[in-house]
């Protein structure tokens, strides 16, 4: 992330939510890794 675009969200969000935001981007991020090797779709068993 660059500092512009964190400067932008700071503007926004408290500090608070802005590590909870970075940490929900982070877990999103983690799943459609995962999922992109083994071919999983969201909302599918």
């Amino acid at each position: 992330m660059s500092d512009e675009i964190y400067g932008e969200a700071a503007r926004h969000f408290g500090e608070k939510e802005l590590a909870q935001l970075i940490a929900l981007i982070f877990t999103v991020s983690t799943w459609n890794r995962m999922n992109v090797p083994t071919r999983k779709t969201a909302g599918t068993e």
